[in-house]
């Protein structure tokens, strides 16, 4: 972890950027979820990032994680 966090940078006061959001089906159950896409905003290098949420619960349970490096 370290040597990620040297070459991408600390994580700046922006945090986060969403890009957006939409409705998409996760699974065979043909029930719609919620994919979050955004940034972590670092130093030097930002990583691109998405959620797939259940909108519906309330727990705010991530379902799937993508992260780009």
């Amino acid at each position: 972890m370290e040597k990620v966090d040297s070459k991408f940078g600390n994580i700046t006061d922006e945090g986060f950027r969403i890009f957006g959001y939409r409705k998409v089906k996760y699974n065979r159950k043909h029930k719609k979820y919620l994919r979050i896409s955004g940034a972590i905003i670092r130093d030097n290098n930002s990583n691109e990032f998405s959620v797939v949420m259940d909108p519906e619960k309330e727990n705010n349970e991530v379902l799937t994680l993508e992260y780009a490096m």
